[in-house]
């Protein structure tokens, strides 16, 4: 299992350090961070020179989010929000050339600027699309979803999902387990890969560890310094 953390500060050392401590995917927030283009190609430089990869959430599935972030040579692409196969096939456009796909051709650092030559043969099969499911018409349809061609890992958003489920942060809740349950069986069927995006909590761990999830997806940059704050000031405080 490949785990991961989330970055949503600016700051490409952010990224870079926690690829050093031993993140294999360091995943960068485009749809609630306020990160704009010159930061993701940052993180995704800074990342890459730690020796992760570089998966970048997008805020929809829309090829002209998509293509400077290709361009820039992240390894996967995340499109949130998707509940069908329609909208499972737009996202899988993105990530391809004409006639395939909707990506326009312009790389950058994706084809080490210009000495990949043959870049454009080969740049898809060197890219995950992934889409995250995190509403009950996602669940619904997840058979199709997962059966689209050009997808290569459903991601489980697991904040949204038990919102919506009516158990908002309560993973072991019945109708969230069978929900994942229901996600991770076909995707299982379609042959592949199932991920999480969840907090770091033992009931979190339980179920995506029962599951056998390809990637865990967790804590971000704020939380965990915002924990390690809370916990020392706590301390501190205590001496006085």
């Amino acid at each position: 299992m490949k785990v991961g953390l989330s970055v949503s500060t600016a700051d490409p050392m952010v990224s870079e350090a926690l690829a050093c401590c031993g993140a294999d995917i360091v995943w960068i927030d485009m749809e609630h961070a306020p990160l704009g283009k010159r930061e993701v190609l940052a993180h995704i430089t800074a990342v890459h020179c730690a020796g992760a990869s570089a998966f970048v959430r997008l805020p929809a599935a829309d090829a002209n989010l998509s293509k400077p972030v290709l361009d820039m040579g992240a390894d996967a692409l995340v499109f949130p929000m998707v509940s069908t196969a329609e909208e499972a096939g737009i996202a899988a456009a993105c990530m391809c050339y004409p006639p395939e796909g909707t990506r326009g051709y312009g790389p950058l650092a994706a084809n080490k600027y210009g000495e990949d030559a043959d870049y454009a043969l080969h740049a898809r099969e060197r890219l995950l699309c992934c889409v995250q499911l995190e509403t009950g018409k996602a669940v619904e349809h997840a058979g199709e979803i997962c059966a689209v061609s050009g997808i290569d890992a459903v991601i489980i958003g697991s904040m949204d999902l038990s919102y919506e489920l009516g158990c908002p942060g309560r993973f072991l809740d019945g109708a969230f387990v069978s929900a994942v349950r229901e996600i991770s069986c076909q995707a299982r069927r379609a042959g592949i890969k199932l991920g999480c995006f969840a907090p770091y909590t033992p009931e979190a761990l339980e179920l995506y560890g029962s599951v056998g999830v390809d990637f865990f997806l967790c804590s971000g940059d704020l939380a965990l310094m915002t924990k390690a704050a809370r916990e020392m000031l706590a301390e501190l405080r205590c001496l006085s």
